[in-house]
């Protein structure tokens, strides 16, 4: 098991509510009582420092606080028409300069500043807009990238197949070493995220907008599968990937229960458990990530 190098201020994401004063925070558990917080134990340092001065905005709108160990970008939400016009003139209003704040977006579109967050992994610099998702622990997803780029460059891979990639994080860096990558996801600004990376990194990579849920075999030429699957996990696609009978498969997983389900009809198939780590991302919480390594035999 990768212990988390913080036990506290290890999110670098945190998506707050404004209450019924204008105060940011959250839902008591189990309530919709509105909690005022002024610090988040769990939350980075970096968004602590703001959280005193982010006041005023309108009722049940949200605010993601988003960092990189050293910038700082807020994505407001909301619904009704009455509620964005309210929340786009708070923005609008926030000293950026002051608060140190690179920029900030309403609904995943930039208002002011810059329109995205620059994260470097390794020697890779991922460009991340406000709706593409990223690990929360800066800290131990540097050490995840690391454990996956060594497992899968002793393998030897011909071509990688990364399904659910995201903005690349677990494919770019492999793609850095010379190997061969179709990326496939289906969220456009984590594409275009990609897009941009790999043009300013010089990184040749295949990549795809699609449903990685739907893949089907023959769809795509590889020896090794890379999975990062949602929550729910991905049965239908390992049936398939398993078809096509690759070398190697690397699973990343958040639900430990879907994990166990996946991987059983890989080992009734001639695969084998090479290696599977625990990755405690979510310090001070029961969930964990867990990256798994099958190879056939």
């Amino acid at each position: 098991t990768q212990s988390s190098p913080k036990e506290r201020g290890y999110r670098a994401r945190v998506r707050m509510r404004f209450g019924p004063q204008g105060s940011l925070g959250y839902h008591q558990i189990g309530t919709h009582t509105h909690l005022t917080v002024h610090h988040c134990p769990i939350a980075h340092d970096k968004i602590n420092e703001v959280l005193p001065h982010l006041a005023g905005g309108p009722s049940d709108a949200t605010v993601e606080l988003r960092t990189n160990g050293k910038d700082l970008q807020l994505d407001g939400r909301a619904s009704s028409k009455p509620q964005r016009r309210a929340l786009r003139e708070w923005l609008s209003r926030l000293d950026l300069d002051r608060l140190g704040i690179l920029g900030v977006s309403m609904n995943g579109k930039r208002i002011r500043g810059q329109g995205h967050l620059p994260l470097t992994v390794g020697s890779i610099e991922h460009r991340l807009s406000p709706g593409t998702f990223y690990q929360v622990n800066l800290e131990l997803n540097e050490r995840l990238v690391e454990r996956l780029v060594d497992w899968v460059i002793a393998r030897e891979p011909a071509h990688v197949l990364d399904l659910y990639a995201g903005a690349g994080n677990l494919s770019l860096p492999l793609a850095q070493q010379g190997l061969p990558v179709t990326m496939i996801e289906s969220g456009k600004s984590a594409i275009s995220d990609a897009t941009e990376s790999t043009r300013r990194e010089n990184l040749q990579v295949n990549l795809q907008v699609g449903d990685a849920g739907r893949y089907q075999a023959g769809d795509h030429f590889f020896d090794l599968a890379i999975l990062d699957p949602p929550r729910a996990g991905a049965p239908g696609v390992m049936a398939q990937l398993l078809m096509t009978r690759p070398s190697s498969v690397a699973y990343l997983s958040c639900n430990p229960s879907a994990l166990a389900r996946d991987l059983k009809p890989a080992l009734r198939s001639g695969y084998r458990l090479e290696a599977v780590e625990l990755f405690d991302m979510f310090t001070q919480t029961s969930h964990a990530e867990a990256l798994a390594l099958l190879v056939r035999h």
